[in-house]
């Protein structure tokens, strides 16, 4: 059973990547209408998801 303390980094985590998740859904929004050519969306919006994998991965998994 968790401890209360374990249980409310948790629930800070997992309210942390819900705004991520809104933040990136914006994110790759802007940078599709923002730029002009396929080439420039693409690089944008990968490197946004590379960083968001990046993130996951650094967070323990006990918390995902």
């Amino acid at each position: 059973m968790k401890s209360k303390k374990e249980a409310l980094i948790g629930l800070v985590i997992s309210y942390a990547f819900a705004f991520i998740g809104g933040l990136l859904v914006f994110l790759c929004g802007y940078w599709f209408f923002h730029f002009e050519t396929w080439t420039e969306r693409g690089v944008y919006i990968g490197l946004t998801l590379l960083a968001v994998y990046i993130l996951l991965k650094v967070v323990p998994k006990k918390y995902r």
